[in-house]
């Protein structure tokens, strides 16, 4: 679980796991995986003609897309449809260790690997059947990861995640505003009435080209991972915001906890003056940077791109031709979603029904108000946790800028009835 300052990020896993051991990273164009028994040979043959070929799509399914996150149904070895997250920042696809013990797979090759916040143990689950939109994936292997924890972080059960191996063998169009996903064959080329934006994969992850806005230094531009697993605009990484120079002198930030795969990261929010990708433009978003995350904070890329930016359009990840599709819907231009309570919150109890006050940013419209660390919050505006769920709470607390919500607490039995007056940190 790897979450930027005041984002919930569910982060890449880094360093190459491979049987056995750890491989250096290797540069590549693209990345097909070979791993299915099925594999589409005769698509990608299509995908590499220069006549294109309009096929219909494989499937359409419905998505969820808490906190923008982008959520579907997935089975393992015929199992009930399980909640995955697509998470292009993943190079590998992932099952959740408990869940793998659970559907009795045979987990090999445990190794212990560092990631942001501190090492984590991964083992591989061989000759996976994978239920997905449009096709079963036979003899697949997924690394199997302790990912539980990450329920309290995003307010819902999940059980694995798809990534960029299994991205990369198919065209994804994701449709933020409708709630739905169109997967297509690999052969498929769709065209756009927005804009076509380069990818370079390297070492399975996406990188496109970006940029910041700042009105001290103009446009500082960068090399963005794509992220659909964070629900940040941009995060940055330490190199970047230091190398770049993208703070002003002065420039007001604010110090935040983060939760990564690993462990504990820390890290700072800080407002630009916009964020640029392609022909488009986010006005004034608050983003994160990160400091300290074992060592991860100094990547030699700018940072990520997240569900922030990503959910005002329609997006395509077409990685068999090295691009993505951007078409702007409804939310496009309108303010990106920020924190205006300077509270935290994780989801608490089985049920999910209640949350906790994580952190309190200090001399924040919620630290004003006597909102406490370890506060159970129980309804925000007379409506319980439990109806609102975690995604429903954060929208409360980051829209009506001027207006106050009331917040039931529980702190150690006393019910208490806390108004916070919402308001812009930065």
């Amino acid at each position: 679980m790897s979450h930027r300052p005041a984002d919930r990020k569910l982060g890449a896993l880094r360093d190459r796991y491979r049987r056995g051991s750890q491989i250096a990273a290797l540069a590549v164009a693209v990345v097909f995986c070979s791993c299915s028994a099925d594999s589409e040979q005769s698509a990608a043959d299509g995908a590499d003609s220069s006549d294109p070929v309009e096929v219909a799509a494989l499937a359409e399914v419905s998505i969820d897309t808490d906190f923008g996150l982008v959520w579907l149904e997935v089975s393992v070895n015929g199992s009930d449809p399980l909640p995955f997250l697509l998470d292009t920042g993943f190079d590998y696809s992932v099952i959740d260790a408990g869940v793998a013990a659970a559907l009795s797979l045979t987990v090999s090759d445990p190794d212990t690997v560092p990631q942001p916040g501190g090492p984590v143990e991964i083992g591989l689950a061989e000759g996976v059947t994978i239920g997905l939109p449009g096709r079963e994936l036979r003899d697949w292997t997924l690394r199997a990861i302790p990912i539980a924890a990450a329920a309290q972080v995003v307010g819902r059960e999940f059980a694995g995640i798809i990534g960029h191996d299994i991205l990369a063998e198919r065209v994804w169009r994701i449709d933020y505003e409708a709630g739905t996903m169109t997967v297509y064959d690999a052969s498929t080329f769709l065209s756009t009435d927005g804009a076509e934006i380069p990818v370079e994969v390297v070492a399975a992850e996406p990188f496109i080209e970006a940029a910041i806005e700042q009105p001290h230094a103009g446009t500082i531009p960068g090399r963005f991972k794509l992220d659909t697993g964070s629900t940040d605009a941009a995060g940055l990484n330490l190199n970047f915001l230091e190398g770049a120079g993208v703070l002003a002198p002065g420039q007001a930030t604010i110090p935040v906890p983060g939760v990564a795969v690993g462990g504990e990261t820390t890290g700072i929010l800080l407002r630009i003056g916009a964020f640029r990708i392609g022909p488009y433009s986010i006005s004034s978003p608050v983003i994160g940077a990160t400091l300290e995350s074992a060592g991860f904070e100094n990547r030699p890329d700018a940072g990520t791109i997240g569900a922030a930016v990503l959910r005002q359009f329609t997006l395509t990840l077409d990685y068999p031709r090295n691009r993505i599709l951007l078409e702007p819907n409804s939310a496009y231009g309108e303010p990106a979603g920020e924190d205006l309570s300077g509270l935290w919150a994780v989801a608490h109890g089985e049920d999910f029904s209640a949350a906790t006050a994580r952190f309190v940013v200090p001399d924040s419209p919620a630290a004003r108000a006597g909102v406490q660390v370890s506060d159970l919050i129980l309804a925000v505006d007379g409506v319980p946790v439990a109806e609102l769920r975690l995604s429903g709470v954060f929208d409360l607390l980051r829209t009506g800028a001027g207006s106050t919500r009331v917040l039931r607490i529980d702190r150690g039995g006393v019910i208490l009835e806390i108004p916070v007056r919402l308001e812009p940190l930065l």
